[in-house]
């Protein structure tokens, strides 16, 4: 029963990593072909898939041209 669950787990973790790499053309077609044979009450949740990829929205860099200073020191290393 565990190694059934840990399946699951593992199966669902690799669909969403390939749905989040997969190049935009081929999921909106994916999301066309889905469109067609899901039932109308998943309708909406389709709509939401394809209108969440209208670009990069994961970190929101690119909203202002400013970028804040890094504060960057360089790392030392020393021998024993």
């Amino acid at each position: 029963m565990q190694a059934l669950i840990v399946y699951a787990i593992v199966a669902v973790a690799a669909v969403y990593a390939a749905w989040l790499l997969m190049p935009a053309a081929l999921r909106r077609r994916m999301l066309a072909w889905l469109g067609r044979i899901v039932p109308a009450g998943m309708q909406p949740l389709l709509a939401r898939l394809d209108a969440e990829d209208t670009g990069c929205s994961s970190c929101k860099g690119c909203a202002s041209d400013a970028k804040a200073p890094v504060d960057a020191r360089p790392i030392e290393l020393r021998r024993r």
